[in-house]
């Protein structure tokens, strides 16, 4: 069985230094799916230029050329190399740009941003990266993310798959950042779900890693789909979480974070509008105030999303007791076992998730889980955490003193958390998805 796989993703996490949870499930997914003997994988990107180039750079940096064949290399990307090369030269680009700023030709940053955009508009028109000619020996096509290409979509052989992570940016568009331009608010062209899903037929087999995104989806987009060519297939945590005992690795990452001697709990995504840390820092300082408590610390780890002014705005209202919260910024993969390991518990109070990959990871590090009992968490969480309403400060709150008070139910949690885990695996995952390669193939 032939499978191209998309790796954008890789590329995007790649190009903006950082990991995340969309690049981490499609490594998982290749690096499993490499492992099954049934399967010869190759690797795509038809995004944009731009992510293709950045594939390509990531592709040799981890030297997957051998394991991950990358096919695409057609003729339009070698154009756009040498357009890139000798007309818009990354090295000549930014001087030239710096020239027109010295002789007041560009007089501000509106203009100078327009530039850029004119010449990713260039580098990106009509942009393919797979020829159709490297699609002859094709059985199946696997996107995880983005729009599958029209050369895939007009080819009736290839069976083609969409990983659909979740409807949110659907649902509540209002949660996330927007690009506007001439009065029109869009999703950033790298994660532009409604145009990704636009392009969806009946032909298409879909993967979804909830029963609440395929329940969203359905919902949604059922009269383009064949429902039976929906399929749910959960995702799993990494073999890097795992219970970090080593006291002397948890210090040093406690010191590289700036993580004060002492209990903490831990809250760990981008800081954004979804993930509800107001009402995490509201139920952190009840806690503080009602109980007199003064030996415990609320570490957020992640770098910073989007609309997170009001997060900042919530200490500002109780500055004493913001000295209690730590922010640590971006996490290194890592670092994140150790920092797990240690913490009293993993709270994750996310008003909406197609899956919930943060909570997984934690249970698998044996930490206690606080998960909201919203969207797709209590499918992951199950009986193994508590779950808790995340518009209810006060529920939050009582979910936070009982661990914190009850060395026995941290116990019990941590043991639930660990055998919770074990039923998610990426072996299974892949497993699931080739023998839904195989039902699409034998359709």
């Amino acid at each position: 069985m032939k499978v191209l796989y998309d790796v954008s993703l890789l590329g995007i996490a790649y190009r903006n230094q950082s990991t995340f949870g969309l690049s981490r499930t499609t490594e998982a997914l290749l690096k499993e799916l490499l492992t099954i003997p049934a399967v010869t994988l190759t690797a795509s990107s038809d995004v944009s230029y731009s992510i293709w180039l950045f594939v390509k750079l990531y592709l040799q940096q981890q030297n997957w050329q051998k394991d991950v064949p990358f096919v695409s290399n057609s003729f339009n990307v070698k154009l756009r190399d040498l357009v890139k090369e000798v007309i818009l030269k990354d090295k000549k680009f930014q001087p030239f740009i710096e020239n027109l700023k010295r002789l007041e030709i560009i007089k501000s940053q509106e203009t100078e941003i327009r530039l850029h955009q004119w010449r990713a508009t260039i580098l990106d028109y009509k942009f393919q990266g797979t020829a159709k000619n490297r699609l002859e020996n094709v059985d199946i096509y696997h996107s995880n993310y983005h729009k599958i290409p029209k050369a895939i979509q007009e080819n009736k052989r290839i069976k083609s798959f969409l990983t659909v992570h979740d409807l949110v940016p659907i649902l509540h568009p209002e949660w996330f950042e927007m690009l506007e331009k001439n009065n029109l608010k869009t999703f950033h062209p790298d994660f532009n779900l409604p145009e990704i899903l636009s392009g969806l037929t009946s032909a298409n087999w879909i993967i979804c890693p909830s029963k609440i995104t395929k329940r969203d989806l359905l919902q949604y987009y059922g009269d383009r789909l064949d429902c039976e060519k929906v399929k749910v297939i959960p995702w799993a945590a990494s073999d890097t979480f795992y219970p970090c005992q080593d006291k002397d690795k948890i210090a040093v990452i406690k010191q590289k974070y700036r993580i004060p001697e002492g209990q903490y709990i831990l809250g760990l995504n981008t800081l954004e509008p979804r993930k509800n840390m107001e009402g995490l820092i509201r139920a952190f300082y009840r806690i503080l105030q009602q109980e007199k408590i003064n030996d415990l610390y609320l570490v957020l780890a992640g770098k910073l999303g989007w609309q997170y002014e009001s997060i900042f705005q919530e200490l500002n209202n109780h500055p004493r007791l913001a000295k209690r919260i730590i922010f640590t910024g971006y996490v290194a993969d890592e670092d994140l076992a150790p920092l797990y390991s240690d913490a009293l518990a993993f709270c994750y109070p996310s008003l909406y998730e197609g899956f919930g990959l943060p909570p997984l990871e934690a249970m698998q590090c044996g930490t206690p889980v606080i998960a909201s009992n919203a969207s797709s968490l209590p499918e992951v969480v199950s009986n193994a955490g508590l779950l808790i309403n995340p518009y209810d400060i006060e529920e939050i709150a009582d979910a936070l003193l009982k661990v914190y008070q009850s060395a026995s139910l941290r116990q019990e949690l941590s043991q639930k958390s660990i055998e919770r885990a074990q039923q998610f695996t990426w072996q299974s995952c892949a497993e699931k998805t080739v023998g839904f390669y195989h039902e699409a193939l034998n359709y």
